[in-house]
């Protein structure tokens, strides 16, 4: 079984895109650990096969959408805020 990270590494997409097709039921998940819907992620080898195979068309793999990453912010100092 993979993990979210290992599933988000597989398709090149990021970790919260994989938990919207999750929340969005495209990708089957196993839940282990605590009850009503907490614990552990995990997707099964199956699962990612089958939501791979719903996404091709014409036998060409569609590809996921792009996922810019957000630019980290840089401290700066406060211009005109003295102590």
């Amino acid at each position: 079984m993979l993990t979210t990270k290992e599933v988000a590494e597989r398709l090149k997409i990021s970790r919260s895109m994989v938990y919207a097709l999750i929340d969005r039921k495209q990708i089957a998940v196993v839940r282990v650990g605590l009850k009503k819907g907490r614990g552990a992620i995990r997707v099964t080898e199956e699962a990612l096969a089958a939501f791979l195979q719903a996404r091709t068309e014409g036998g060409v793999p569609v590809k996921p959408p792009v996922v810019l990453p957000v630019p980290k912010r840089t401290e700066r100092p406060l211009k005109y805020f003295r102590v």
